[in-house]
């Protein structure tokens, strides 16, 4: 469905698998034109970086020489050097640039809730988390990425909560069943549930 961000996205996800990032991060671009805040998008630049990083982000600042000033490469640099603590500060960099151009939404949020707690910044990010839940409380993407950033802080009470509650705002978000849960399981030792949610 062309229409549909979310399909464009987890198109270009294939695309990409299969090897091809220039046409991948075409859909991928075509997926942020109808919905800049769709979740998959980012899902998918997460799920590549996991095997791909230099590669994606190669491939990113390739087209951003062209178009320097777009939002969408920032926002999408962003997103991968928000996953580890190491290029935390670069992510830091293009939230704050971005924020400066009113770029607004649920995802440029928990990025930077994500960078916040990579670069101990804990109470900032708490209170950042905080105001997006209680805006977002039905939103199965917010309470997904509240799972993840409480399961960092080893909190797995709250972060098996969210990951429920977003399997009951979305049961067909396969993230929470293939990801986000046997983490939790695997931090919690309880490999046996682990292997039912895989």
């Amino acid at each position: 469905d062309k229409s549909s961000a979310y399909e464009m996205a987890e198109y270009s996800g294939i695309i990409m698998v299969l090897g091809d990032y220039k046409k991948g991060l075409d859909k991928l671009r075509e997926a942020w034109k109808i919905n800049k805040d769709e979740y998959k998008i980012y899902d998918v630049l997460a799920q590549n970086a996991v095997y791909n990083k230099e590669k994606i982000i190669n491939e990113i600042k390739e087209l951003q020489e062209d178009k320097p000033e777009d939002e969408v490469y920032k926002m999408w640099l962003a997103k991968i050097y928000s996953l580890e603590t190491a290029t935390s500060k670069e992510a830091e960099k293009l939230v704050l640039e971005l924020k400066k151009k009113n770029v607004n939404g649920i995802e440029i949020k928990l990025i930077e809730a994500a960078v916040l707690q990579n670069l101990n910044k804990e109470e900032e990010g708490d209170k950042l988390i905080g105001e997006i839940l209680e805006k977002n409380s039905d939103n199965y993407s917010v309470l997904h990425t509240a799972g993840w950033l409480y399961l960092k802080k080893h909190m797995l009470k709250e972060a098996i909560d969210y990951c429920r509650k977003s399997i009951e705002q979305n049961e067909d978000y396969p993230d929470n069943y293939a990801f986000l849960m046997p983490e939790i399981l695997k931090d919690m030792e309880d490999g046996t549930t682990a292997a039912a949610y895989y």
